[in-house]
């Protein structure tokens, strides 16, 4: 766990689990994806923030302001992103009975709302 300060607010933030690694999954589709319309636009935008609310309410407390929501979600990214790279890096450390494992696992996408 981490805390961020923003202001006057602070955010206890803890990396994203992994039952809710779809819903990541599915926010890098969304914002790699090139709407080919308004319609489509406006889907992808509501999935997105949709998405994002679920991934706030489940790692950060208390719930961002909306003004903070974009700092605090990079931080859950972030703080996600090196989460896996101290266990894959925990892993290789084990020594010689370890298993491999891929060192290509999924990442979290830094990301702009």
């Amino acid at each position: 766990m981490i805390k961020k300060k923003i202001g006057n607010a602070e955010y206890n933030i803890i990396p994203i689990p992994p039952h809710l690694s779809p819903y990541l999954s599915r926010y890098g589709e969304i914002s790699q994806k090139k709407p080919e319309n308004l319609r489509e636009t406006e889907e992808l935008s509501k999935e997105s923030e949709k998405i994002v609310e679920k991934l706030l309410s489940e790692t950060v407390k208390p719930k961002p302001q909306l003004e903070h929501e974009l700092a605090v979600f990079n931080a859950v990214i972030n703080l996600t992103n090196q989460t896996i790279q101290d266990a894959q890096f925990f892993r290789t450390k084990q020594g010689p009975s370890a298993t491999k494992s891929s060192t290509t696992q999924p990442r979290a996408s830094q990301t702009t709302k």
